[in-house]
């Protein structure tokens, strides 16, 4: 149902925005408590980022009042468009208008809001209206991109380091033998090997062609 892929892209933007994405957790050296995010900025005095650091009212380095109410403000109204059996045009567009407005105050929570991918999604949702067709093009187009562009930067000399490290530490990742087989010649040598190359570009190429093999099928719908 159209209300429930809305829902999704709003409720992956409250859990990014409220600190237990990918940055919460032991990975990011975060034990007791396990998150940050939201306990940082619902609370004055904390530093923050801000766009331009001499703008009246929302510049400057630490959070204040009017910060941690723009924040909360945001949350709530995430909040109540996913409890509401339909998120309303009012929802939408404070929504739409809040993010934009936090990021000014502080870079950081928008861009921990996944802000190009679901604040885009959100602004079609709300510009488009009740046209079905019209905000699902825009979120199709604006994934493509995403996940197109996202596969042209894998196209670089570095990646297959990523990938080399990345394989290593991965917990199901059990083999030694495979994790050696990541770089030339393990310990002394920790460039990434052939194998690990091959494995970077396989990973770039599968990123570039999924998208355009889906907008392929798609066309011929």
């Amino acid at each position: 149902h159209p209300v429930a892929f809305q829902k999704a892209i709003l409720w992956s933007m409250l859990f990014e925005v409220l600190g237990l994405g990918c940055g919460s957790g032991p990975l990011s050296g975060r034990y007791f408590p396990p998150l940050g995010g939201c306990l940082y900025f619902m609370r004055t005095g904390t530093t923050k980022r801000a766009l331009w650091p001499r703008l009246p009212i929302l510049g400057g380095d630490l959070r204040g009042w009017l910060d941690v109410g723009l924040y909360l403000g945001f949350v709530i109204y995430l909040i109540a468009a996913l409890i509401s059996t339909h998120p309303s045009d009012h929802h939408l567009m404070m929504i739409v208008l809040l993010l934009p407005i936090l990021g000014i105050a502080d870079q950081t929570i928008f861009l921990i809001a996944r802000a190009e991918h679901y604040w885009m999604m959100t602004f079609c949702f709300f510009w488009a209206g009740d046209s079905l067709e019209l905000w699902l093009s825009g979120v199709m187009i604006i994934q493509l991109a995403l996940w197109v562009w996202a596969g042209v930067s894998k196209l670089n000399p570095h990646f297959p380091s990523v990938t080399a490290v990345m394989l290593s530490n991965h917990p199901l990742n059990r083999s030694i033998r495979f994790r050696k087989a990541l770089y030339r010649d393990f310990p002394r040598d920790l460039r990434p090997s052939t194998f690990a190359r091959y494995l970077a570009h396989l990973g770039a190429a599968s990123e570039l062609l999924t998208p355009l093999l889906f907008i392929c099928a798609l066309t011929q719908v």
